[in-house]
């Protein structure tokens, strides 16, 4: 180790001190991070937890005595509809055939009907039966629209032998409940009970898809600093074996690189989401470093992310809307989108059953992702230019 690189490590023992010290400053001022719901709930509790929650503010009826309005603020900022029509009703564990739907909300237009998973897996034909179920009550009431809503953590897909083939709309706790829960407690700040209330359910959400922020500084705070970061992946094994709390710091290390990581997903994802109302964008997965989103066409457009931290663009048919098993006019399609796609030069081959055809793939957005990267923002600005660049080629019409 050279004297400049020893005298590095030197301060970096000297300020993981000093923040060990304002922690316990902290502490003793009574910062703390006690949340009455998960002293009395476990967090990840689908019924007795969130089911409750958010059925008490749903309610139209409920005690909060605010009538349809987080209702209403449901259907906008999570359901996402701009033309719902009058409320209802809205019920939790509905019955359906024998089987239990989390939450309905009806209108004079839509029924809709909402599948929530924390941890919990799929059941066959779940989400199947329940919109065959509501199909059936809408006839009968005033032939509303039905739509199901698959709600999980991070908005992940449900299961074939769930839907068996029926359409349905992902949802996340990560976007749309907490866009939602946000905009509720907006309302209400000058309700004490309800903005402290939602306050805390807020908290439960964020912990549960790792948005938690503790009012006390942790170690994942001491690493969003760029310049520790730098040097713990520099020393990780020295500090390894000095620190009695080693990992107490490499889980401060690990904890900052996620919500690095969750910062540059985010400001990739909204401009995007905002910008392209046609997208049907498909939540990424911060554990598998994966964010994809397509156009309701016969692309997929995508961002992928692997563990190298390396990124790429791919461009792709998408073969689910293609339907091009057994369909005679898929032929013609393929032609189309391969005469586009050699127009564009940067191909791939692929092979699906007996077809054969290329993709665009944009190899020129494949550098890993530097540490300069997830600090600084401007840097991320070019990327989210680059998939702007690339959507914007594709949504060139067919020749």
């Amino acid at each position: 180790m050279s004297d400049n690189e020893s005298k590095k490590y030197t301060n970096f023992f000297e300020e993981v001190g000093k923040f060990k010290k304002e922690q316990e400053k902290q502490k003793q001022r009574g910062l703390n991070d006690y949340n009455v719901m998960t002293a009395i709930r476990k967090s990840h509790a689908e019924v007795g937890m969130h089911s409750n929650f958010i059925h008490s503010l749903l309610n139209i009826n409920g005690l909060h005595y605010q009538g349809d309005l987080f209702a209403k603020l449901f259907v906008e900022h999570a359901l996402l509809y701009e033309d719902f029509g009058k409320i209802k009703e809205v019920q939790m564990e509905e019955d359906a055939d024998g089987r239990r739907i989390d939450f309905t909300i009806k209108s004079d237009k839509f029924y809709i009907g909402i599948e929530m998973k924390i941890y919990a897996g799929d059941q066959p034909n779940q989400i199947s039966d329940y919109y065959n179920d509501l199909t059936i009550k809408a006839n009968k009431d005033k032939n509303q629209i039905v739509e199901i809503f698959y709600l999980t953590l991070d908005g992940k897909e449900a299961s074939p032998e769930s839907c068996n083939n029926t359409k349905y709309n992902k949802m996340s706790f990560e976007w749309d409940i907490l866009n939602w829960l946000e905009a509720s407690k907006k309302e209400v700040q000058n309700i004490t009970n309800l903005n402290n209330a939602i306050g805390y359910y807020t908290d439960v959400v964020k912990q549960l898809t790792n948005k938690y922020e503790s009012p006390i500084n942790k170690y994942k705070d001491f690493f969003l600093n760029q310049k520790n970061y730098e040097l713990y992946e520099k020393f990780e094994d020295e500090i390894s074996k000095q620190f009695d709390y080693a990992d107490e710091i490499k889980s401060g290390y690990e904890d900052a690189k996620q919500k690095l990581y969750n910062d540059y997903f985010s400001f990739l994802f909204e401009p995007i989401l905002k910008q392209y109302k046609d997208l049907n964008f498909e939540y990424y997965d911060l554990k598998n470093q994966k964010l994809s989103f397509s156009f309701q066409t016969v692309y997929d457009i995508g961002l992928m992310i692997n563990s190298n931290g390396c990124k790429s663009i791919y461009i792709a048919p998408n073969w689910n809307n293609l339907h091009w098993q057994g369909n005679p006019a898929c032929e013609k399609e393929l032609t189309e989108i391969n005469d586009f796609l050699i127009d564009n030069e940067v191909l791939s081959e692929y092979k699906i059953g007996k077809i054969k055809g290329k993709s665009l793939k944009d190899n020129s957005f494949s550098e890993p992702i530097s540490i300069e990267r997830l600090f600084k923002k401007e840097l991320v600005q070019i990327d989210l230019q680059e998939i702007i660049n690339n959507i914007e080629i594709m949504k060139k019409p067919l020749k």
